[in-house]
């Protein structure tokens, strides 16, 4: 990073298996922020308006991002509010993200081989997590079940 790097004063989003480096962007993963406590936000912008990093990380406890995939080829619809709603109510979720746009044609979303991203659930207790996105599977699997009837 310093030979390549030198200078660079943003983010730098390292994905990692087992300690090697996978990938690297010069961005940071949305998906993520809630995890990271309050003020997080505000140092981004900070860092990009003023090339220094300033953000008390004294609150800092391990976050789980939990995704939710599905088949390729359907085409998925949005759970209702009230569903995803009450998933973010739950003590221990931080977010529900639903990742993909029902308008467009599953094509048309950018995905990762062997799946279609459904959801994103973060949170602060992994089994809760878990359970959260077993719920959405839920609703997902009687929604693809429903469609074929």
């Amino acid at each position: 990073m310093r030979r390549h790097l030198a200078g660079y004063t943003g983010m730098l989003n390292l994905e990692t298996i087992g300690g090697t480096i996978i990938e690297a962007h010069l961005r940071f993963a949305d998906q993520w922020p809630d995890l990271y406590g309050a003020g997080w936000i505000e140092a981004v912008v900070r860092l990009y308006e003023t090339g220094t990093w300033e953000f008390t990380d004294a609150d800092r406890r391990d976050g789980y991002s939990v995704v939710l995939f599905g088949p390729n080829g359907p085409r998925y619809r949005h759970p209702p509010p009230s569903i995803v709603d009450a998933m973010r109510r739950t003590p221990g979720v931080s977010s529900v993200q639903i990742t993909f746009h029902e308008d467009l044609p599953p094509e048309r979303h950018s995905m990762p081989p062997g799946g279609f991203r459904l959801a994103v659930i973060n949170g602060f207790d992994l089994a809760t997590a878990l359970a959260a996105r077993e719920r959405l599977k839920a609703y997902f699997l009687e929604a693809a079940m429903s469609a074929r009837r």
